[in-house]
């Protein structure tokens, strides 16, 4: 009980960056039991919280969908609560592990506050008279579905116009080519009129007709997506001349610019977040003159390690690390 209350603390003092290694070290583990939320491209929601509210008469006993953010989250052994919350405010959720699937039950207890989930089950009113959804089964969605959701929802109510900031911002390429393709399909197929605000010219999709282009807090003329691409070249992808990276290569590196021979030296190095193993006796030298790449998939722990090397790691100093 000791130690998991000194866990429970952990968890709660983890720095922003390290919430997000992991996260993604949590991702990562869903992908390899082959359950990747960013391949999940379809999730039907029937209802929402205030539906639920306010017709909780007729819809007792009923089967629902419902999606949302994960805003709290208590377990007592086999059974957990959780608040989701959706655009039209907060419902609980009551997950029992002997009315679940036994996997989707462990996947779910292991889901944290903030993450995103599609929940299928049926309207009821717990003990204490709190009025709910008790789960059948609980799906993570990824941010991409997310915002497919809240699209679906905002083409329910039949918009004349739909105005959406910065769609693209953290999705993965794939991911933002399918959210492109929604996008696409909303505005031929249902005639919508969408106006997205972009950051970088580079994500304007085939489909949109006419580009308004703000630059030093001026408002440029409207032209045709082909006119605005022909007068824009591509953003390189990286910001440094040829010439200085040449120079940047020819540098000079000298052995004896150090008074030690290892510039980074790790020894059992063990990192680990809450129950989560992050890195596992890692043992690690870099010479002077060294050149290394490190290399890996999201969420193998590369952000950690740099973590590390750099000294931004809470955990660094407990590690053998010089």
């Amino acid at each position: 009980m000791e130690q998991e209350k000194k866990n429970q603390n952990g968890a709660q003092e983890l720095s922003v960056g390290d919430q997000i290694k992991v996260r993604r070290e949590k991702l990562a583990n869903l992908q390899a039991e082959g359950h990747n939320p960013f391949e999940i491209t379809k999730f039907v929601q029937t209802t929402n919280s205030r539906e639920i509210r306010e017709n909780f008469d007729a819809m007792e006993g009923k089967p629902v969908s419902i999606a949302g953010r994960m805003m709290s989250k208590r377990g007592m052994g086999k059974v957990s609560f959780c608040d989701l919350q959706d655009k039209e405010g907060r419902i609980q959720l009551y997950a029992r592990k002997d009315e679940m699937d036994e996997d989707d039950y462990n996947r779910f207890k292991k889901y944290d506050i903030g993450d995103i989930i599609g929940v299928e089950g049926e309207v009821f009113r717990t003990q204490r008279g709190e009025m709910s959804v008790r789960a059948k089964h609980i799906t993570l969605l990824s941010s991409g579905e997310l915002r497919k959701l809240k699209i679906t929802s905002s083409v329910f109510s039949s918009p004349r116009l739909l105005i959406i900031d910065n769609p693209f911002i953290g999705l993965d390429a794939e991911t933002r080519e399918q959210f492109k393709g929604l996008l696409d399909t909303m505005s031929r197929n249902l005639g919508i009129q969408t106006m997205l605000v972009l950051n970088r010219y580079e994500d304007v999709p085939d489909f949109i007709t006419h580009v308004v282009e703000v630059k030093d807090m001026l408002v440029g003329e409207k032209v045709t997506l082909d006119a605005f691409r022909r007068g824009h070249t591509p953003t390189p992808q990286t910001c440094l001349s040829d010439d200085l990276r040449r120079q940047i290569a020819a540098l000079p590196y000298h052995n004896d610019d150090y008074d030690t021979k290892h510039v980074v030296d790790m020894s059992h190095v063990f990192i680990k977040y809450g129950e989560r193993t992050i890195l596992k006796d890692l043992n690690w030298q870099i010479a002077n003159g060294d050149r290394w790449a490190l290399c890996g998939q999201n969420g193998a722990g590369k952000s950690t390690v740099l973590s590390l090397i750099c000294a931004d790691n809470p955990q660094s100093y407990a590690c053998d690390i010089t």
